[in-house]
C-alpha cells in the first residue's frame, strides 16, 4: 500500500482518533483463531532448515493471494474499510482493494509466518520522499532465517520480490529516497492490529507522514475507481488477477518465477 501527504508545517504528532480505526465494524465477520490457525496448517511443513528457503516465501505468497483475493470495491467499502482492516478482518473477508493493497498482504503475511512457527518476523514501513518534496509510506516484511535476511516485497500490479538482504524499496529507481525507516517485531503485532492501532499503541511513529492524508488517498482511490480503469489500467497488464507475479533476486538479475 502506498500512502501519500504533503510537507505541511503543522504538528506530525496528531493523535490517530479511535473513531477512525473502524466504522461499521459488523460488516466484516468474525474468523476465530482456531479457523486462522487451520488456514495456514499446510504451509507448516515447508517450514523446514532442509529446503531452500525462497520456496518456502514462494508457497507462502501463492497462499496469500489465494486468500486474500484483488476486487474492486465500491467506494463506501472503501470509506469505511480501507487501511482499518486487521489480519483476521482481511481474512475473514477474503478480499483486498486491487489498488494499493501491499498494507494489507503485509498483515496477513506476518500472521502466515508466525503461524508456520517462523521467528524474527519484522514489519517493515518506509516513509519515502519525492523531489517534489511529497511523502509516502511502503510496507514490506523481513525474516532472518539462519543468520540471512530475507524480505518480501508486495509491489504494484501483481509483482512481488522477493530478495536475500534487508528489505529496500525498489521504489528509489524513481527517484525517491527513504527519509525514514521503520521496523518493527511481529511479536508486537496482534491478528486484530491494523496500522491505526499500531499507531496508537506507539509501536509505530512517523516522522514526516501526516495521517490526516488518509482522507485524501481514499478521496483519490474513489475519484479513480471504476470498473473502466480497474479493467483497462489493472487486469490489461497482469496475466492472472488472482496470482502474483514472483521475482527473486539471485546474482543481482530478478529471476521471475
Amino acid at each position: 500500500m502506498t500512502f501519500w501527504s504533503l510537507d505541511e508545517s503543522k504538528d506530525k504528532r496528531e493523535e490517530w482518533s479511535p473513531d477512525s480505526r473502524r466504522t461499521n465494524s459488523n460488516a466484516i465477520k468474525h474468523i476465530g483463531n482456531d479457523e486462522i490457525e487451520q488456514i495456514f496448517f499446510s504451509l507448516k511443513g515447508m517450514n523446514s532448515w532442509k529446503q531452500n528457503f525462497f520456496d518456502f516465501l514462494k508457497k507462502m505468497v501463492h497462499h496469500i493471494h489465494k486468500l486474500v483475493k484483488k476486487e474492486r470495491f465500491e467506494n463506501d467499502y472503501i470509506e469505511k474499510n480501507f487501511a482499518k482492516l486487521s489480519a483476521r478482518e482481511l481474512l475473514a473477508a477474503g478480499k483486498t482493494f486491487y489498488m494499493n493493497p501491499c498494507l494489507d498482504f503485509v498483515l496477513v503475511t506476518i500472521e502466515g509466518l508466525k503461524r508456520t512457527w517462523m521467528e524474527n518476523v519484522q514489519l517493515i514501513i518506509e516513509e519515502l520522499q519525492s523531489q517534489w518534496n511529497v511523502f509516502k509510506l511502503h510496507f514490506g516484511v523481513e525474516v532472518v532465517r539462519k543468520g540471512n535476511n530475507y524480505y518480501i516485497d508486495y509491489r504494484s500490479k501483481n509483482n512481488v520480490f522477493l530478495g536475500k538482504w534487508k528489505f529496500v524499496s525498489k521504489y528509489e529507481d524513481r527517484g525517491e529516497s527513504v527519509v525514514h525507516n521503520i521496523k518493527v517485531d511481529a511479536k508486537n503485532i496482534s491478528v486484530d492490529d491494523n496500522i491505526y492501532t499500531l499507531v496508537e499503541k506507539g509501536i509505530v511513529t512517523f516522522k514526516n507522514f501526516d495521517p490526516k492524508f488518509l482522507d485524501l488517498i481514499k478521496k483519490k482511490l474513489k475519484n479513480q475507481n471504476s470498473p473502466e480503469q480497474r479493467t483497462g489500467w489493472f487486469v490489461a497488464q497482469v496475466r492472472d488477477i488472482h496470482e502474483p507475479e514472483i521475482f527473486v533476486e539471485e546474482n543481482q538479475k530478478w529471476i521471475m518465477c
